[in-house]
């Protein structure tokens, strides 16, 4: 059923002759919605109680960089959330809320990225910390010693020998994210602006109704493949900025008193990345129900008449509603519900009263370097001494 022969059609109006399968959807969907409202909320009021002392106290004329980053990355699950469920009731603005889902999607995973790398601090202490990471086969594959297990092929041009990551891979993985973002963005405006072209409606032998698509085929074909490679770029960005941030910090072996836990909350914004991925699958799962139908008028002349009046003829066709045009975004927007219920209990977990403090993290970090310059200083002495002694 085209979308956009749609409007209009409210499934609350409808619930006597909505397929069964709906029911299942919309209480999962207000399952869904109501956890990511409660710890959307909590996090919020935590945040709103406190949050003036804090920056009082750290004397701040405004909110941190990261702290307003947290904010957004906390936030938005509950917009999102609110776009695909209220898409479950009115299905013509399916693609519609699928833009905005993208939107806010990727505000939320860029926002995510630069939380990441602003955890490096101030220059030079990026470049000084990314020094002391170990050599690794960055761009290959896990198996491989790498961090780069969607796109692991780059490791035969970038990672054929075990490296240290530089600020220019460490940019370079930054602007995969943002290929992804830019992407996402516009493929799926791309979408609407195909379906919103008001195009002749024609009922087939089959029983489903059809309209004619401009770029017919190909335009599918194109967005599927789109899809899934910016899935596959965006993904293999993150992982490498994600891998580089964690062991920078030195994450994981308790060293570190202010923890940022980069690799836990890159694992939740994945969700975000698979976004892409989620529609091309459901867009090739066959399914569709031939009841209920709408009265779908089609005009096939019209008659221009004396005095400026005009009469059209034309005859009513009965369309299936929930046909597979349909129920792909029903499905999606369900899905979708439960992601953001996932990503905000995780933000909720992740994302903690005012984040790790920025003023705090540096002088640490700028500490622990000083230390590690310190320990080489003392381990060149012995052999400065034997030389000079020889």
């Amino acid at each position: 059923m085209p979308l956009n022969a749609l409007w209009g059609y409210v499934a609350l109006a409808h619930v006597e002759e909505t397929p069964p399968i709906f029911w299942v959807f919309w209480t999962v969907s207000s399952i869904g919605l109501a956890i990511t409202l409660v710890f959307t909320l909590l996090h919020i009021k935590e945040e709103f109680c406190t949050l003036g002392r804090a920056l009082d106290e750290g004397g701040h004329a405004v909110t941190p960089l990261n702290l307003q980053l947290s904010q957004t990355i906390s936030s938005l699950p509950l917009f999102t959330c609110g776009l695909a469920y209220t898409c479950l009731f009115v299905p013509a603005t399916a693609h519609t809320m699928e833009l905005a889902i993208a939107i806010f999607s990727c505000i939320a995973l860029g926002s995510l990225a630069q939380y990441a790398l602003q955890a490096l601090g101030a220059p030079p202490t990026p470049a000084k910390l990314l020094n002391r990471v170990p050599k690794k086969r960055w761009w290959c594959g896990s198996l491989c010693g790498g961090m780069n297990d969607t796109l692991p092929g780059l490791g035969l041009m970038w990672s054929k020998e075990p490296h240290k990551l530089t600020l220019k891979e460490l940019r370079f993985a930054f602007h995969m994210v943002a290929f992804f973002i830019w992407s996402f963005i516009i493929m799926s405006a791309w979408q609407v602006a195909l379906n919103l072209v008001p195009t002749p409606i024609q009922k087939e032998a089959d029983g489903w109704c059809y309209s004619y698509k401009i770029l017919q085929g190909s335009s599918d074909t194109i967005l599927s493949f789109g899809m899934v490679s910016t899935t596959l770029i965006g993904s293999s960005g993150l992982s490498i900025i994600a891998g580089a941030v964690s062991m920078a910090l030195h994450e994981g072996e308790g060293a570190q008193q202010y923890k940022v836990e980069i690799g836990k909350k890159a694992a939740a914004g994945q969700i975000y990345l698979q976004l892409p991925l989620l529609k091309v699958l459901i867009g090739a799962i066959p399914m569709g129900y031939a009841l209920p139908t709408v009265p779908v008028p089609v005009t096939s002349g019209s008659v221009s008449t004396v005095g400026g009046f005009w009469t059209t003829s034309g005859i009513t066709i009965d369309c299936p509603v929930y046909d597979h045009e349909v129920m792909a975004p029903m499905l999606y927007c369900t899905l979708v519900t439960l992601s953001m219920a996932y990503t905000s209990y995780s933000n909720f977990k992740l994302y903690p009263r005012h984040g790790w403090a920025v003023e705090r993290l540096q002088e640490e970090l700028v500490a622990r370097l000083r230390l590690d310059e310190d320990a080489e200083a003392d381990e060149h002495e012995p052999l400065l001494a034997d030389s000079e002694a020889q």
